[in-house]
C-alpha cells in the first residue's frame, strides 16, 4: 500500500515518515536528516532514493556539502541525447539482459533479490518498460534446482528471498553448516514487455545476517581471460574467498596463482590451485591466510571462458559477510 510504502526496508522507515519529518524541519541538513531517521545508514541500498526524497522535501539543497541540482532540471548534452534515444530503442530488441550472483549456502545468511524498476530522472513523463524476469538458482555442480518467473511493471520494487534451504538440507548432512559456507549460484535474466526506457531495474542482492547487512548490483558474465584479487592477511579477523561462476555453454579450466609481493609478476609464481568448472558449475575457493598480519598477498588467475568472479569476506562464524566484483 502507498502509504506504506518503504524507502528505508532495514530500519522500516516510509516514505510518509520521512516526509513528515522533512515538514516538520525542513532546514535540516542531509546528515541530520540521517542522524534523525537513520534511513540510508544500515546497508545503504537505498541511500540515492533517500538523497532524492531529501532534495524534493527539504528547503535545504545541500547533500554532503555540495548544492545538488535536480536529474531533470539538468541541461542534456548530444552524448547524452545519444545514449537517451538507445535507451528508448533497446528494450524492445530481445537481448538476453543477465546479471549472475553468488548465492551463499550458510544457515546465517539469508539471499534477497531486489527489483526497483522507476524512471532514471524520477520524471512521471519518462515511461520506463516492464519486465519479465527469468530467475534460475543451480547448485554448485551445474543443477538446476529452482526456478521462477516474475513481472516487473513500471515503477515497482519488490524483493525475492532465494530458496537455499533446498541446498542447505543436503549441506547439513557433509558439512558443519554454521561454520562453512558453499554456494550456488543465480541467473537472473531480464526482457522488455513493451517500449520505454530501461529506469533502474538493474538488480541487487543483499546478504543478511544477525549482525550484518550488505548488498551489490548484477553483473553480466563475459569472457575473460584471468584477474587478481589484492587483500591483506587478517587470519584472526576474517575469513577471504574468491568465487567463480561459469555461466556458459563450455568449461573453464583456472590455474590460480598467489604472492605475497603483489608488485610480483605472475610468472614468477607457482599454481597453488587448478579450478575446473564445468557449464553452469560454480566454485569457492578460501583463500589461506598466513600469521603475518597486515601483510598484502595477490591471488590471481588465468583461464578462457564467460565466467564471473566476486571477492567474499566474513567473520570466522559467518555471522558477517560483504560481497563485491571482481
Amino acid at each position: 500500500m502507498k502509504d506504506q510504502e518503504y524507502i528505508c526496508h532495514c530500519l522500516e522507515l516510509s516514505k510518509n515518515q520521512a516526509i513528515d519529518f522533512l515538514k516538520k524541519n525542513s532546514q535540516v541538513t542531509f546528515e541530520e536528516f540521517q542522524n534523525s531517521t537513520k534511513a540510508g545508514t544500515k546497508c545503504s541500498a537505498c541511500l540515492l532514493q533517500v538523497e532524492d526524497l531529501y532534495i524534493r522535501e527539504s528547503s535545504n539543497k545541500t547533500v554532503n556539502s555540495k548544492r545538488v541540482v535536480l536529474p531533470n532540471q539538468q541541461p542534456i548534452n548530444l552524448k547524452q541525447k545519444f545514449y537517451n534515444l538507445i535507451d528508448k530503442i533497446s528494450p524492445n530488441i530481445p537481448w538476453r539482459l543477465q546479471n549472475v550472483f553468488p548465492i551463499l549456502i550458510n544457515e546465517n545468511v539469508e539471499n534477497i533479490v531486489w527489483f526497483a524498476n522507476y524512471s532514471k530522472l524520477y520524471s512521471k513523463e519518462e515511461r520506463v518498460s516492464s519486465y519479465k524476469i527469468y530467475f534460475d538458482f543451480y547448485n554448485s555442480n551445474g543443477k538446476k534446482i529452482w526456478s521462477k518467473i516474475k513481472n516487473l511493471d513500471e515503477n515497482e520494487l519488490f524483493q525475492e528471498k532465494i530458496p537455499t534451504e533446498m541446498i542447505l538440507e543436503e549441506e547439513k548432512k557433509i558439512n558443519n553448516t554454521k561454520k562453512n559456507i558453499t554456494i550456488g549460484w543465480l541467473s537472473v535474466l531480464k526482457i522488455a514487455k513493451k517500449f520505454g526506457n530501461r529506469g533502474t531495474s538493474r538488480p541487487q542482492i543483499q546478504f543478511k545476517t544477525s549482525l550484518s547487512s550488505s548488498a551489490v548490483h548484477g553483473q553480466a558474465a563475459s569472457y575473460n581471460e584471468g584477474g587478481h584479487f589484492t587483500g591483506v592477511n587478517n587470519p584472526n579477523g576474517d575469513r577471504q574467498f574468491i568465487t567463480f561462476i561459469n555461466a556458459g555453454s563450455k568449461s573453464v579450466n583456472l590455474e590460480l596463482y598467489s604472492t605475497s609481493n603483489p608488485m610480483q609478476s605472475d610468472n614468477n609464481s607457482s599454481v597453488t590451485k587448478k579450478i575446473f568448472l564445468k557449464s553452469k558449475s560454480c566454485f569457492i575457493y578460501e583463500i589461506p591466510q598466513t600469521d603475518d598480519f597486515g601483510k598484502p598477498f595477490r591471488i590471481s588467475w588465468r583461464g578462457n571462458g564467460h565466467y564471473k568472479a566476486h571477492a567474499l569476506i566474513s567473520n570466522h562464524d559467518i555471522s558477517r559477510v560483504s560481497l563485491d566484483h571482481l
